[in-house]
C-alpha cells in the first residue's frame, strides 16, 4: 500500500508527461497486486496468498494449510510405534553426499531426460543402486530434514513450526551416530541461509562447516550464495576424514548445480555445470580410494531433490505419473559389492537413516511409516514429498497407489480414492503429528 502510494502521489504531482503514465501505470499495478491478494476465482478455485512470491510459494487451492487441528487428535509418539531393532554394528566410516538438484531429470539412470552426469551413472551401475528412492521435498532444506529426522517437511500452521519442533528429533540421525562414538559434521560450501543454520543446530552436530570456514580463505566465492566450488568442499572433507581419530558421520550439500550455474568451467551453463560437478565428485572418490577409506568406510550419493531449473522440465507424457518426476538416485559405494541393483523396494530420504543405522550401529530405530530397504524387501514406504509451490496439498505414493491430500486441519483429505479407508487414516495422523 506505501508503494501504491507513493506511485500515485508521483503521478500526480510529476510535471513530465511521461513519469507521469509511468507513476499511474506503477500505481495501477500495486492496486492489481494487492486486491489479488484477497480475491479469489471462483473457477480455479485459487488465490495468492504472497503476490510478490507468486513463483516460489505462490498458489493455494480450496482449504487452509495454516488451519489448526480442533477435533482430530494427532498421533502421539507411541502411535508411531517406533521399534528398538538389532543393527550389523559394522561401525564404518560414513559420508553422505547430497548433490544438488540430482534428480532423475539429469540422468538415463533412473530418469527420462538428459544424462549431464555420466561419472555417476557409471557409479550406480558399478556398485549398489536404488531405483526406485524418492525425495521428499523440493528444496536442500526439506531434504535434510527429512533424511536426520525420518519426517518429512510440510508447513504447518506457522510454515517455521515444522523444522524446529523438537519432538521432531526423538530419534535423530546425527544423535544416534553421536551417542554410538562417530563424529559427526555438515559440510557446506556456501552460506548457511534460508534459516538452515538453525535448523542444523536442532540436530546437534559436532561442528558445522561452511563458506565462512578458514579453509576457504582464499577460494573466490564466486558460486551461488557466496560459495566455494565443489572441488574444494570434498578437499575440506577429506582433510577432516584424515585428521579424525574417531569413526565420522559426515554430510554435505554440494553447491556447483544450483542454478544460476556458477562453476570454474564457465556460468550460466547447465551442462558444464553438472560436467564439473560429476569431475569433481570422481576425483573424490579416487582421493578416497588413494587413503584406502573404503577398507573401513562407505559412501552414499544421492540427490537432495530433482533440478528444478526452468530451462530443465521434464516431457510429462514421458513418466508415468507426477510421483515419477520426485526421483533421484540413491547409489551406495562400499569398496566391495558391485553391480548390485536394489529394485525391489521403493522408499524415500525418510528411510535412509534406517539403512544407514542398520549398517553401522548395535541398534536402530524404526517407526511403522519407514522401511528398512536392506531387510524389508518387496516393501513400500508411505512416500510423501511436499512441494512449496503448492503450499497446502501433499503428494503421496505407496506402493502403484498415488494421490494428493488437502491441508485443512481437521477437513485435511484425500483428492481421490486410490487408498482404502484405513490407509488415508494412516497417512492424514502421519501429517497431524509432523505438523502439530
Amino acid at each position: 500500500m506505501i508503494l501504491c502510494a507513493v506511485a500515485l502521489f508521483g503521478a500526480r504531482v510529476s510535471n513530465d508527461k511521461k513519469l507521469k503514465v509511468c507513476y499511474s501505470v506503477l500505481g495501477t499495478l500495486f492496486v492489481v497486486s494487492f486486491t489479488a491478494m484477497f480475491l479469489g476465482n471462483s473457477d480455479d478455485k485459487f488465490r495468492c496468498f504472497n503476490t510478490f512470491q507468486v513463483n516460489i510459494n505462490g498458489l493455494f487451492t480450496d482449504g487452509d494449510y495454516r488451519r489448526e487441528f480442533v477435533d482430530y487428535k494427532p498421533y502421539s509418539i507411541e502411535q508411531l510405534e517406533y521399534k528398538e531393532r538389532e543393527g550389523l554394528n559394522l561401525k564404518k566410516n560414513v559420508i553422505v553426499v547430497l548433490v544438488e538438484s540430482l534428480g532423475c531429470n539429469n540422468t538415463y539412470l533412473c530418469g527420462h531426460d538428459k544424462n549431464y552426469s555420466p561419472y555417476t551413472t557409471e557409479l550406480a551401475q558399478n556398485n549398489i543402486w536404488f531405483p526406485n528412492y524418492y525425495s521428499n521435498a523440493f528444496h536442500t532444506n526439506g531434504a535434510i530434514f527429512a533424511i536426520t529426522t525420518g519426517y518429512a517437511m510440510v508447513a504447518s500452521k506457522n510454515s517455521e513450526n515444522t523444522p524446529y519442533n523438537r519432538e521432531l528429533y526423538q530419534y535423530d540421525l546425527i544423535n544416534e551416530f553421536k551417542k554410538n562414538g562417530y563424529k559427526t559434521a555438515y559440510f557446506s560450501p556456501a552460506s548457511l541461509i534460508l534459516g538452515k543454520d538453525k535448523q542444523l543446530k536442532m540436530s546437534e552436530y559436532d561442528y558445522v562447516s561452511f563458506n565462512s570456514d578458514e579453509f576457504y580463505n582464499n577460494s573466490k566465492k564466486d558460486g551461488v550464495f557466496f560459495s566455494a566450488n565443489d572441488e574444494e568442499l570434498f578437499a575440506k572433507i577429506l582433510h577432516d576424514l584424515k585428521l579424525s581419530k574417531e569413526p565420522v558421520f559426515f554430510m554435505t550439500t554440494t553447491i556447483s548445480t544450483h542454478t544460476p550455474y556458477i562453476v570454474p568451467w564457465g556460468s550460466h551453463s547447465i551442462e558444464k555445470a553438472y560436467a564439473y560437478s560429476d569431475m569433481a565428485l570422481k576425483n573424490f572418490i579416487k582421493n578416497l580410494e588413494d587413503i584406502h577409506y573404503f577398507d573401513n568406510g562407505i559412501i552414499v550419493v544421492t540427490g537432495d531433490h530433482v533440478g528444478w531449473a526452468s530451462n530443465n522440465n521434464v516431457d510429462l507424457s514421458s513418466v508415468e505419473s507426477l510421483m515419477e518426476l520426485q526421483k533421484v538416485p540413491l547409489i551406495v559405494i562400499n569398496g566391495k559389492d558391485h553391480g548390485v541393483v536394489m529394485d525391489d523396494v521403493s522408499f524415500s530420504h525418510t528411510s535412509l537413516g534406517v539403512m544407514l543405522e542398520y549398517l553401522m550401529l548395535p541398534k536402530y530405530y524404526q517407526n511403522k511409516y519407514q522401511i528398512n530397504p536392506l531387510v524389508d524387501h518387496n516393501s513400500n514406504e508411505y512416500v510423501f514429498h511436499y512441494d512449496d509451490q503448492k503450499i497446502n496439498t501433499v503428494n503421496i505414493k505407496f506402493g502403484s497407489k498415488e494421490d494428493e491430500i488437502l491441508l485443512d486441519g481437521d477437513q485435511s483429505r484425500f483428492l481421490g480414492n486410490e487408498f482404502s479407508s484405513d490407509e488415508k487414516e494412516l497417512a492424514l495422523g502421519y501429517l497431524s503429528w509432523i505438523r502439530r
